[in-house]
């Protein structure tokens, strides 16, 4: 059986690795797995906002776009969900929503404050105008996000302030 390269490279380090595309290998060819990638990607993250899109555009402040995935059913923002978008991002080399997001996680979700018992951890739960619902940490955003900014690096490499 011949391996096929994926649509989607995947990082470690600085190495390039192509993951096995299944589709393909299934018979699917390349090209329709792509686009059908491609609608997927435009309908959720570029799609109408009442009816297909969880990415929401939010302004800009000093270190770029802001954007925000929402949780639809319970109508707010949670850490798993913006660092599954950022591994998406990434993954499908889109680096302004990728950014946007970040920023919006950084900005809103981010506990810098010396005294806060959660200081360097992200609050899991917003609500969509940035307030938090909770102010503890989940671990599998932690996790989601580290990865999500490892494979960034390494497809991008590192930029300046919050993009380091």
């Amino acid at each position: 059986m011949t391996r096929s390269l994926a649509p989607l490279l995947i990082l470690v380090g600085c190495i390039p690795l192509q993951a096995r595309n299944l589709f393909v290998e299934a018979g699917v060819p390349k090209r329709q797995v792509e686009k059908k990638l491609d609608a997927a990607f435009q309908q959720l993250f570029h799609g109408d906002p009442a009816t297909e899109a969880i990415y929401f555009t939010a302004g800009r402040n000093a270190n770029g776009d802001l954007a925000y995935l929402s949780d639809v059913a319970h109508h707010d923002v949670r850490t798993e969900g913006m660092s599954y978008g950022m591994m998406i991002a990434v993954q499908l080399n889109k680096k302004a929503e990728f950014d946007a997001l970040w920023n919006w996680s950084k900005t809103y979700m981010y506990h810098a404050q010396a005294d806060h018992p959660a200081r360097g951890f992200f609050s899991w739960s917003m609500k969509t105008d940035g307030t938090p619902n909770s102010e503890t940490p989940a671990p599998d955003g932690e996790e989601y996000y580290v990865a999500a900014l490892y494979f960034a690096s390494g497809r991008w490499g590192n930029g300046a302030g919050i993009y380091n």
